[in-house]
């Protein structure tokens, strides 16, 4: 995968800890070659806004032109977000 022109595997990354779920799990920002990994991925089309956690409009508006043009996730007819994919099994 490639942010920002670059390749993410072997790269310093810099990780802002955000906060902590009611799982105890850590929410983090992970900045790699200047770019949010999270932006890519949902501008790709290879990650979903879970709308329950986030409401950043640019993420939203990412996630629209991804599902506009059916790119990554987008191509599939009828795509299951993950959440939905989880809970079924």
């Amino acid at each position: 995968m490639a942010v920002a022109g670059g390749p993410v595997l072997s790269t310093h990354a810099e990780v802002t800890l955000e906060k902590k779920d009611r799982y105890r799990r850590t929410a983090a920002r992970v900045n790699c070659h200047g770019g949010y990994i999270d932006v890519h991925q949902v501008r790709e089309g290879t990650a979903s806004v879970y709308r329950h956690h986030s409401k950043d409009a640019a993420l939203l508006a990412l996630e629209e032109v991804a599902h506009a043009v059916r790119r990554g996730l987008w191509a599939d007819k009828d795509p299951v977000p993950p959440w939905s994919w989880r809970r079924k099994r």
